[in-house]
Parts: C-alpha cells; sequence; structure tokens
C-alpha cells in the first residue's frame, strides 16, 4: 500500500487487501501467489488447453472515506460463452489438497470477479481455483460465481477494514513528511562537532551508508544523529527511523530529543518500545503474562494496531 501525491490515491493490490483482512500475511500472501504462477501456471495451462494470458485490473474504489486506486492480477482468463471465467492456481501438499482454500484466495477471486465486471460492465463473473498437488498428479478445481452487486459489498467492506490504516498512510505522506523535510535545529545554537556529525550522518542515509562515530559526553550525540535522520525521512530517504539504545536513561534522551524535534515543526509518531518488565502497569503481580489473569492483556492485539497504526 503506498500513496500516490499526484493520483491523490492510496494505490492498494487486492493481495495486500486480503492479506489484511483474512489475517494472511500479507507478503506471505503475495509471495505465494507468485510461486504458484510461476511453478504450475505454465502446467495447468497447458493440461487444460485453454486460457487467455495473465490479465491486469485496476480501478478506483471510494471507501471509508479514503480514495483506493485497487490492483488486481488474474492468472489466466477462460471464456465459456458470454460469461468469463477468472482462473487462478494454487500449489499445495497432499495433506492440504481436500482442504477449503484459504480465506485470502476466495476473498481475492472475488475482489477480481469485481474489477473485470466493473471493467466490462458485466452483471456476474465467474472464478475458477486450480489446486495442484504438488506431491503428485491429482488436480482440481473450485468454482464460483458472483454478482457484481455482492463483489462490491464484499470489496467496500474490505476496504473499509484498511481505511484507518490508509488514512495514517496519507497523512504520512502529505502532512508529516513534509513537515520533517523543514523542521528547523531545535535548539538555538550548533555545538562544536555537532555540524560535522549532523552533516556526515545526512550524507551517509544519502548514500546509503554505514557511519560509526565516536565524541565525548555531552557533545549532543543523540540530536545530532536523530535531526539528521528526521530531514532524511523528510526529503523521502527512509521510511523509518530506529535508535537503539543500552540503557533506559539514554532511551529517555532519545525520545525527549523526539520532543524537540515534534515542538520544532516535525509532526512525527514516536513509539517507545521497551521490556516487557519495565513497561508492566502493575508494578509485576506475580502472575503469569497471559489474558485470562491480566486485563491489560485482554484484546492487546486490537488496541495495539489502534494505538501505533
Amino acid at each position: 500500500m503506498r500513496y500516490d501525491k499526484q493520483l491523490e490515491q492510496v494505490i492498494l493490490s487486492c493481495e495486500e487487501l486480503c492479506g489484511y483482512t483474512a489475517h494472511y500475511a500479507v507478503a506471505a500472501f503475495a509471495e505465494r501467489r507468485k510461486k504458484d504462477c510461476e511453478q504450475i501456471g505454465a502446467v495447468i495451462q497447458s493440461v487444460t488447453g485453454v486460457g487467455e494470458e495473465a490479465r491486469l485490473l485496476a480501478s478506483r474504489v471510494e471507501a471509508g472515506g479514503v480514495s483506493f486506486m485497487l490492483t488486481a492480477s488474474v492468472d489466466f482468463l477462460v471464456w465459456e460463452g458470454e460469461v468469463p471465467a477468472l482462473c487462478f492456481v494454487q500449489a499445495v501438499s497432499s495433506r492440504e489438497f481436500n482442504k477449503k482454500p484459504h480465506d485470502a484466495y476466495t476473498t481475492y477471486m472475488q475482489c477480481c470477479a469485481y474489477l473485470f465486471g466493473k471493467e466490462n460492465d458485466l452483471p456476474r463473473v465467474g472464478t475458477r481455483l486450480y489446486v495442484k498437488n504438488t506431491e503428485g498428479e491429482e488436480l482440481r478445481t473450485v468454482e464460483r460465481t458472483f454478482s457484481q452487486e455482492s463483489s462490491f459489498e464484499l470489496v467496500r467492506r474490505q476496504l473499509e477494514i484498511v481505511a484507518r490504516k490508509a488514512k495514517l498512510l496519507v497523512a504520512h505522506e502529505t502532512e508529516i513528511r513534509p513537515s520533517a523535510a523543514e523542521v528547523v535545529f531545535p535548539y538555538e545554537e550548533v555545538r562544536e562537532g555537532q555540524d560535522e556529525l549532523i552533516r556526515r550522518g545526512y550524507t551517509a542515509i544519502k548514500q546509503g551508508k554505514r557511519l560509526f562515530a565516536q565524541a565525548p559526553t555531552g557533545i549532543g550525540k543523540t540530536i545530532s544523529t536523530l535531526y539528521p535522520a528526521v530531514r532524511a525521512f523528510g526529503k523521502g530517504l527512509c521510511d523509518k527511523i530506529f535508535y537503539f539504545t543500552a540503557k533506559s536513561s539514554t532511551a529517555r534522551e532519545a525520545y525527549n530529543a523526539t520532543a524537540r524535534l515534534f515542538e520544532a515543526g516535525a509532526r512525527l509518531r514516536a513509539v517507545m518500545i521497551t521490556a516487557k518488565e519495565q513497561m508492566c502497569p502493575t508494578g509485576g503481580c506475580g502472575k503469569h503474562c497471559n489474558p485470562r489473569e491480566c486485563a491489560f492483556l485482554r484484546s492487546y492485539e486490537e488496541r495495539a494496531e489502534k494505538a501505533i497504526g
């Protein structure tokens, strides 16, 4: 998922969408689809003897207050009379061969059906999933036909689930990054040695190199490394900044420096990650850390997603 400033749209592939909403690791689902196509796509087409080449689909969809450009790819296409069948492939082991396809696959097929139906003004679109046993010769098909109305409702619901994440992305690119690009040094004066560290730090990030620096206590190393990193983020040279410390005291210094940069105009979103033992709000109740015994852990993942986006 990325934001296109020129189009003022969030570009989102159906693979990403289904990965987010069907609780299937996004990168894993996209990689799985790619691997399956490379491994058995041509084989299945040669066995069935039908099908056009892969088809790329794209359409603008409004949902949850966000303008999305939804994209997808069909592995190959079969026309049966006036009703098209969008065909997809899945490679599985013998153990998985007779199991129901993962929700991510069926959702992906219906999303593609919506995009294809919208593009070709079709009221109904058929889909076919070819499931190939990689440990044998077995091949089975899972066929579904979707109405354009039901497909649109599914796509709309799926997009509304990711709309909050998309809004954060839009804010990231239209508000946070530009503010970081123009942020000024948050102190009145630059100390001796800081200027060189700032310049060298920015250059290292820009050139994709590592910079090792040794300097005495009190020179201002924390802000002198964070400031060029934030400016580089603002210029699009990086997407995230990680600041690692060995002690909690230096972690607080880094957090305070980030607050200084925020006050100077960089609308950053910062999260401090620390050891579980140090962040326990009960101070260590002696119970096991599990949702059954600790109220703070109940619905933790859902609350964490809302907190950090």
